[in-house]
């Protein structure tokens, strides 16, 4: 394809500055061609976005960005090209690309899409533009919006990566995981469901000893009730007895927010879990357990 062989032409590596105008003038070839010819050259040429737009942003405004917000096919697929890059641009082509990230929070329902997009905009949240006094290149505020009207399989999405990174990144994403739980998340109760709730209790058992408890603190007010599939308490049961005391009375607090009131509900072991934090005398006298006692009983 002659879109892929262009992005591969061996005598730009000895090139410095912007791109040949010969070179360029290849691609504009491509892009003036009709329908799927020319949108099959978008794709190729909007993957490598983030390096056309470093050396000729100019020219990447006048022939890629400028399809952004007009034809949808075209649209289509400039952003199927720069999702599966994967690549994080510089904050300038990133305060480009924003509000339309933003805009399609809501209206995307393509799952693959939806991962990306959330991918970007979290990254985008934890990012400092040191060019413009050091904000976030996406405002608490915008990430709330996001978080609020992107449904469930964008909350879930933002909680895995979250999760994923703080486990890359002891220190800095956990400490900003923190951040986005207390001073982000919204508080709405139509956006805590079982299931964003199953992956806030994944967040917070995954969380290091140090961070355990302020995790815990923070999601809990997020949740609700997690459904009787849920995994994460089978995990907390592999744990060795060392692992559930280190803060049992934090843990008996996730549990109690996150068990049904009925346990036949309940996930698969969660019962034993629960016997099993009942042996510390601080979680034996706490109202909370004795809840959850009679919840057992009561089955």
């Amino acid at each position: 394809m002659r879109a892929q062989a262009l992005m591969k032409d061996e005598s730009l590596e000895s090139s410095t500055g912007s791109f040949p105008r010969r070179w360029l003038c290849k691609l504009e070839s491509l892009l003036s061609m009709a329908d799927d010819a020319r949108r099959d050259a978008l794709v190729i040429f909007s993957q490598q976005l983030v390096w056309i737009y470093g050396r000729a942003p100019g020219w990447a405004e006048a022939h890629l960005l400028s399809v952004l917000g007009h034809d949808r096919e075209d649209e289509r697929a400039f952003w199927s090209g720069f999702f599966s890059a994967g690549r994080f641009p510089g904050f300038e082509l990133y305060a480009r690309l924003k509000p339309f990230l933003l805009a399609m929070v809501s209206i995307q329902r393509d799952r693959s899409n939806v991962e990306r997009i959330a991918g970007m905009l979290l990254a985008g949240w934890r990012s400092f533009d040191t060019t413009e006094g050091g904000e976030r290149c996406v405002s608490n505020e915008e990430m709330r919006d996001a978080l609020r009207t992107g449904g469930d399989d964008f909350r879930r999405q933002v909680l895995w990566y979250l999760k994923t990174w703080s486990r890359a990144d002891r220190s800095e994403w956990s400490a900003q995981a923190l951040v986005l739980l207390r001073d982000v998340w919204p508080r709405e109760r139509a956006v805590r469901t079982e299931e964003t709730s199953e992956y806030l209790f994944n967040l917070a058992i995954d969380a290091d000893r140090e961070r355990f408890t302020f995790v815990v603190d923070a999601v809990t007010p997020l949740m609700t009730t997690i459904r009787s599939g849920a995994l994460g308490v089978i995990e907390l049961t592999r744990a060795g007895d060392e692992e559930l005391v280190h803060d049992p009375m934090a843990l008996l607090k996730l549990l109690y927010v996150a068990l049904a009131q009925s346990a036949t509900d309940w996930p698969y072991d969660a019962d034993r879990l629960v016997e099993r934090i009942a042996a510390d005398p601080a979680t034996a006298k706490d109202q909370r357990m004795a809840e959850l006692r009679r919840r057992l009983a009561a089955r």
